[in-house]
This record gives structure tokens, C-alpha cells and sequence, in this order.
């Protein structure tokens, strides 16, 4: 692929890439000046227009900056990004965890603990129950296993999925990606039942309908495809200018680098 059809691509990528780095040093420097001056910290975030926030200990923020509090230490510093921007945390308080006495959680204790041994119960008769499905019809299973059998459907129309409410949840729809041909039987578990899903037919295609969707599946294959290529571009620019033990890139790259 030509460099000019990645040009604005691979600009945005070196752009991304300097910040980090530039962002990575400044912020390692400050820090250890913030250690003895802490209105150094300050005075960075004044220069470079950020923002300071203060979280309070019950106070819950996006997953990555709690990953990082929770691995932080009591007065130390941390630095990350999150969504493109580069963040300095410091984690000022750490409260003391309370375990409370027994007596006053035994009610939810037990009741976790007969949850917990419910569902292996649970898994296991699934399993059991999947093996023998390859030779034992579904009514005799529902029969041993004191469970029952629904019939469902799903169906492409009108734009839309439609399909029976047992199929709806997580569990199950993760079950019918195993299901490949007629026949097949997939396993689902939840929290409080367990299902065996059986493909019984499959329709005729719908020739009409991937007619009625080929531009759209057109598209998206394509972009698919192109940003599958960029970043493989990208990383043959690394690979390839690799030279006793030292990155020289094209002049084209060293000209976007410069730009930037």
C-alpha cells in the first residue's frame, strides 16, 4: 500500500506516540521534585492548562484510574494514560480495611456459601447431562434430571433479530456461537439454572436479504481490512529500519516527524 493513502494516519500515530513519550519525562521529572516541593505538581498542571481532582476514598472512577489507585501506595506517585490523556496520580490516604465480626454477617455468609455450592451442584449435573445428550434424546434427559424442554427460535427479518426470550440472556448466546450445524448441543450456565441448546433446522439463505445487506457488509470489511493494513504498515516502518541496534526511518517518516 502506498505511503500517501496512510499519510494522515501514520501522522496521527508519531503525534500520539511523541506526547507520550514527551508526557512520560516531564511527568518522572516533576514527581521527584514534588516529593520536596509539592506546589511543583501544581505549578505543571497550571502551565500545561490541566486538571486536578480529588477522589474521595468511597468515591469510584473510570476502571483504569481505580487499577492504578488500588496498586498505588500510601504518599506515592503514579503515571498512566487514560483515553489520550496523561494522568499524575497521587494516592494521599489509604484507609485501613474493618473485617466485622462474624455473628454480624453469618446470615450473608451462609447464604453466599449455599449459593456458591448451589451452582457447582448445578455445573456438574450440566455436565453431566451435555455428555449424555450425544446419546440420550432431550426427553428423557428433562425426564432424569427433572427439568423441562422449550422449543425457540431466532430469525433475521425486517432489519432485526427476532427471537424467543430463552435465548436472550449472555450465557445462552454464547452457547448458539457453537452451534454449527444441525444437530449440534451447546451448554449455557447462569447463576440460578442450567440449559442444553439443541440446533434442531436451519432455514433456507435468504438470498435477498445479503443482497439487501452486501453494501453494508461491504463497508464494514473494509475498514476492517484497511486498519488491519495500517497498523501492519506501521509496524514494518519499525521492523524493517531496525540497523545496528539503532531506528532509522524513511525520510518520508523522518519529514512527518519534523511536522510534528
Amino acid at each position: 500500500k502506498e505511503l500517501k493513502a496512510v499519510e494522515g494516519e501514520i501522522k496521527k500515530e508519531l503525534l500520539v506516540t511523541k506526547f507520550k513519550q514527551r508526557f512520560n519525562q516531564d511527568a518522572s521529572r516533576v514527581i521527584n521534585q514534588a516529593k520536596y516541593k509539592p506546589e511543583v505538581l501544581q505549578n505543571f498542571i497550571d502551565r500545561h492548562k490541566g486538571a486536578k481532582k480529588e477522589l474521595a476514598l468511597k468515591e469510584r472512577s473510570s476502571g483504569v484510574i481505580d487499577s492504578y489507585l488500588f496498586k498505588t501506595e500510601e504518599h506515592r506517585y503514579a503515571t498512566f494514560f487514560d483515553k489520550g490523556e496523561g494522568i499524575i496520580l497521587l494516592c494521599s490516604e489509604v484507609e485501613k480495611s474493618k473485617v466485622p465480626a462474624l455473628e454480624s454477617v453469618k446470615k450473608e455468609v451462609l447464604s453466599k456459601y449455599y449459593e456458591q455450592e448451589g451452582k457447582k451442584l448445578l455445573e456438574s449435573q450440566l455436565d453431566k447431562a451435555f455428555a449424555e445428550s450425544k446419546t440420550v434424546d432431550f426427553a428423557d434427559l428433562a425426564k432424569k434430571y427433572k427439568a423441562s424442554v422449550q422449543s425457540a427460535t431466532f430469525d433475521f427479518k425486517d432489519g432485526s433479530v427476532q427471537q424467543s426470550d430463552v435465548l436472550k440472556s449472555a450465557e445462552v448466546q454464547s452457547g448458539l456461537k457453537n452451534l454449527h450445524a444441525v444437530g449440534a448441543v451447546s451448554k449455557a450456565l447462569s447463576d440460578d439454572h442450567g440449559l442444553l441448546i439443541k440446533l434442531d433446522s436451519i432455514s433456507d439463505r435468504d438470498h435477498q436479504l445479503f443482497v439487501d445487506q452486501k453494501d453494508k457488509l461491504s463497508k464494514t470489511m473494509f475498514y476492517a481490512k484497511k486498519y488491519q493494513v495500517k497498523d501492519g504498515f506501521i509496524a514494518s516502518l519499525y521492523r524493517r529500519a531496525k540497523l545496528n541496534s539503532k531506528i532509522h526511518m524513511k525520510d518520508e517518516v523522518l519529514q512527518f516527524i519534523k511536522e510534528a
